[in-house]
């Protein structure tokens, strides 16, 4: 039964693991990277850049293949920018949203054809109203890619979405046919276990049942022993009895019959009395 389940659980990984991976990680996530105000540099060791960069390139090299064949896409804003006194907003956005895409082209390996990049977006971004931050969204949703890269882009990646959602489905039934066989495991070994629990009593019962009529036994046999000695000693003892009186009969010679017997018989209650 070990064995089984040991089976089951490698089975199911070698499941998961034959899937996309895109499919174990959340859809849309978004990264967010920190400017300087007035300033186009990109500084990754500050404001929490660093870690975003990290966790980015590992999802992005985890779905390069997909990126390659152009079934996912990475989109690239810049919000409220602030101009200074070379750069306007637009131009300062468009120069922050290159150097992100740069840091991701020169370290993860992409190119610039698995990116779309909005213009520049003067509003603050989320509930936080950040402003001077570059967001970028992957992975890129279909209308914005149909919006950036074209009708046809759109497609290969909507077609792709729908693989990947056949894909999921399979794998959550997969997860629960494993789960539900996992549980009818359990279910079975427990009454397994029951099932030898109960003979271990049985067995113990009737070895307790067998002892006991061992020892009945042997008390009776003891029994059985002592009386056939007791009987023994008796006719011993009566023997001895009728020896004496026959002695003293003999002894006694008397010619009278009917006196003899009176004899006799004074003699086994005297014999009686003293036993």
């Amino acid at each position: 039964m070990k064995k089984s389940k040991q089976l089951l659980l490698i089975t199911a990984l070698l499941f998961i693991w034959e899937l996309p991976v895109i499919a174990q990680q959340p859809t849309d996530t978004t990264y967010i990277f920190r400017f300087v105000p007035n300033d186009d540099m990109f500084y990754v060791p500050w404001n929490g850049n660093d870690r975003s960069l990290h966790q980015l390139l590992n999802i992005l090299e985890k779905n390069k293949k997909q990126l390659q064949a152009g079934q996912m896409y990475i989109s690239v804003s810049s919000y409220a920018a602030s101009a200074n006194d070379i750069l306007t907003s637009e131009r300062m956005a468009y120069i922050r949203n290159n150097r992100i895409k740069s840091e991701l082209i020169t370290q993860g390996g992409l190119t610039e054809q698995m990116f779309v990049t909005d213009r520049a977006i003067l509003s603050s971004y989320g509930k936080e109203k950040l402003r001077n931050v570059v967001v970028v969204t992957f992975p890129a949703s279909v209308e914005k890619v149909a919006e950036i890269a074209g009708i046809e882009a759109a497609r290969r990646v909507e077609n792709y979405n729908k693989e990947r959602s056949g894909k999921a489905e399979r794998e959550r039934q997969f997860i629960e046919q494993a789960a539900r066989e996992k549980a009818e495991a359990e279910r079975l070994a427990k009454e397994q276990a029951e099932r030898e629990h109960l003979a271990a009593q049985e067995k113990a019962r009737k070895q307790a049942e067998i002892a006991a009529q061992k020892e009945l036994d042997e008390v009776k046999r003891q029994i059985q022993i002592e009386k056939d000695e007791a009987i023994r000693d008796i006719r011993r003892q009566v023997a001895l009895l009728s020896v004496d009186i026959a002695e003293k009969v003999i002894r006694k010679n008397l010619d009278d019959k009917q006196e003899q017997m009176g004899m006799i018989d004074r003699m086994l209650d005297e014999v009686l009395t003293k036993n």
